[in-house]
């Protein structure tokens, strides 16, 4: 019977890559200016519908108290979806992390890879030689070292996609992706092109929190291949901080929004201009909103609206919208993946979750499916370190 399970289990691999490439595609083309995007989240509606036949292959395998675990969060997960606009965002990642039980994270990752990338240039040469648009948003803001000279004016390129940030963090994600693929060990043309493309960001989308994680790319491929790799263990507080990357930035991301909501120091509203606003944007919608325990809906309008109340914080977006039950599973979902590739030996992947914890101070897209693969670490497979 366990030899049928199994036999069944590895022949609905192929279904779960086939939804995952179709969910993927559509949410990619959801964040870009291509036409039909109704169209497109229907399809990917029946990307979801092809992963149940893996959903009960993956049920007859797994221990008795995954099962348990599986049924109990379905209520809770469909309260927060009754709950939510955007209920996506809660059932891809639900999903696709159970039903990756036992495939190679590597391939995951790879196809992940390979389709973000043709898509991510499809666009871009699309948005340049005019067959899509190449928006364009003018940032009006104090610099810090001009104060006394009033407002400047920056423009910032989208490239085919809806928002400047959007692009840079899919360029971002990328490199995330890369540096895993290539086991965190990159070539000097490697560092030339990433220095390349951080130069690109600054310049053309002025996205400052891409620009930073860009260069921690860089500077945790160093740590990685020069001190883990060469070390037969790692020092308690290296671990520490690569298993509690998520809740270390989402307590950071919360007490500079309480102090700059609360102090009136002139620190934190020095701060709140290095964060393009964030943390006032962040503070009037989390007072205004408050916390629900199963989410609340929340329609968020962005770029030159004049009510604009984007949540630029996955933290943020966590809790305000998908509520506190969302927020600790989600936390305990990164604390776990980052046990399991500490305890197997695979930092690697505990360290591209700290450079996306940290991008995810000022992104509200940690969780969402189009940009972040490693989620499905969790039960997926590792290859065996020797």
């Amino acid at each position: 019977m366990m030899y049928m399970a199994q036999s069944y289990e590895k022949k609905t691999r192929v279904l779960f890559f086939f939804a995952m490439v179709i969910c993927l595609f559509f949410s990619l083309y959801n964040t870009s200016v291509w036409f039909g995007h109704t169209i497109g989240k229907y399809i990917s509606w029946i990307g979801l519908i092809l992963l149940f036949p893996r959903i009960i292959a993956v049920l007859n395998c797994v221990k008795r108290e995954y099962r348990i675990i599986f049924f109990l969060l379905i209520p809770f997960l469909l309260a927060i979806c009754l709950n939510v606009v955007e209920k996506d965002y809660v059932l891809y990642i639900f999903l696709f992390c159970f039903c990756a039980w036992n495939i190679p994270f590597k391939l995951i990752v790879k196809v992940y890879f390979i389709i973000s990338l043709s898509f991510i240039v499809l666009t871009f040469l699309a948005s340049n030689v005019g067959i899509i648009q190449n928006l364009s948003y003018s940032r009006y803001e104090f610099e810090i070292s001009q104060m006394e000279h009033g407002i400047t004016n920056k423009e910032r390129f989208c490239f085919g996609f809806q928002w400047p940030t959007t692009f840079a963090a899919h360029i971002t994600l990328l490199n995330v992706m890369y540096l895993y693929l290539k086991n965190g060990v990159l070539k000097i043309s490697d560092y030339l092109i990433s220095i390349f493309l951080i130069m690109f960001l600054y310049y053309y989308c002025d996205c400052r929190n891409e620009v930073v994680c860009m260069t921690l790319i860089i500077l945790f491929s160093l740590y990685y291949r020069f001190r883990v790799r060469k070390a037969n263990k790692i020092l308690l507080i290296e671990k520490s901080i690569l298993l509690y990357s998520v809740p270390i930035c989402a307590t950071i991301m919360f007490f500079f929004t309480y102090q700059y909501y609360n102090s009136g120091n002139e620190f934190y509203t020095t701060l709140n201009l290095l964060f393009s606003n964030r943390l006032h944007l962040g503070a009037d919608i989390l007072y205004s909103k408050g916390v629900k325990l199963f989410g609340q809906e929340f329609i968020q309008r962005g770029g030159d609206s004049i009510d604009y109340n984007f949540i630029d914080s996955s933290y943020l977006v966590w809790i305000i919208i998908y509520g506190l039950f969302f927020f600790i599973l989600s936390i305990l979902l990164f604390v776990f993946l980052c046990k399991k590739s500490i305890i197997q030996r695979e930092y690697l992947v505990a360290i591209c979750v700290v450079i996306i914890a940290i991008q995810g101070l000022m992104i509200p897209s940690l969780l969402t499916f189009h940009y972040n693969p490693f989620f499905m670490g969790l039960f997926a497979k590792y290859e065996i370190k020797q």
